[in-house]
């Protein structure tokens, strides 16, 4: 996955006037896409300025932070689709051929919810729900966490080549990618941090 970084915005350009030279910046790479680590490393690399994107620094202070979600998933059905998942997927698997690639990978919740024709409530007043996909030559792996979708609904997406798998192995899946698979990913919607596990040569 190669990335041309753009034209650095103004406060990372900023931050990087700000940290001394040979310093360390830290942001929590699940919440800064491709795009935008590669635009601050470049604004940050001219002072040997070094980027973090393993910290969820939250984490050390938030101490009732509250766990994600937990409401249940539910089908978006006819007539307020206009194409079925299956349809959605095989549109999805030309796409990515067209673009020399195996694999998609999402990591937008929009995105996933209008792919694979589901709704949610994880968000106030967007009918989206969290989760990852993985959409390759031959299957669909949606990333949730367990309890989310209903048994019938499972069935449902089974019968549509979706399978399901917990939410945290998202990163073990993206590890796992076959020896000389090309993964397809949108660097302004994709965070950082998940692309890590993607070994290099799959990229």
């Amino acid at each position: 996955m190669k990335i041309v970084p753009g034209q650095a915005h103004a406060h990372f350009a900023w931050l990087a006037t700000q940290v001394p030279a040979a310093g360390v910046v830290g942001v929590d790479g699940l919440v800064l896409s491709v795009l935008a680590a590669s635009t601050l490393q470049s604004a940050l690399s001219a002072r040997k300025i070094t980027l973090r994107t393993d910290l969820d620094l939250f984490a050390e202070i938030w101490r009732d932070r509250p766990a994600l979600p937990a409401a249940e998933v539910f089908e978006h059905p006819a007539p307020y689709i206009a194409m079925t998942r299956a349809a959605k997927l095989a549109c999805v698997r030309t796409q990515s051929r067209a673009q020399g690639a195996d694999w998609h990978w999402l990591s937008t919740l929009d995105d996933i919810a209008w792919i694979f024709n589901l709704r949610g409530a994880d968000v106030s007043y967007n009918p989206v729900f969290v989760a990852y996909a993985l959409i390759g030559p031959s299957s669909a792996t949606l990333f949730i966490a367990p309890g989310k979708v209903p048994a019938a609904l499972k069935r449902v997406l089974l019968a549509d080549g979706v399978t399901l798998a917990s939410y945290e192995q998202a990163a073990a899946a993206l590890a796992c990618l076959p020896a000389g698979a090309k993964l397809l990913v949108d660097p302004r919607r994709s965070n950082y941090q998940m692309l890590k596990y993607v070994p290099a040569q799959r990229n």
